[in-house]
């Protein structure tokens, strides 16, 4: 997996979980690209398909603009 050190990103939470494998591993500088891109989002054509919609904030209340909210077994 990943190294510490210099040129490896961590998660910027303080909490868990916090398991990025396989959702963007470029951005950690993993070398697993045959996995899967940096698009996170396919386009919505399944008659399955949910949309969420919200606001990610920080404890004073602050918008986290690029937050990202994991969804495992939406369905």
């Amino acid at each position: 997996m990943g190294g510490r050190g210099a040129g490896f990103q961590t998660p910027s939470q303080t909490v868990g979980p916090y398991f990025a494998y396989g959702l963007s591993p470029e951005q950690y500088l993993y070398n697993f690209k045959q996995l899967v891109g940096n698009q996170l989002v396919n386009p919505i054509d399944e008659p399955d398909a949910i949309t969420i919609t919200g606001k990610v904030f920080d404890g004073e209340g602050v918008v986290i603009p690029d937050a990202m909210i994991e969804v495992w077994q939406n369905d």
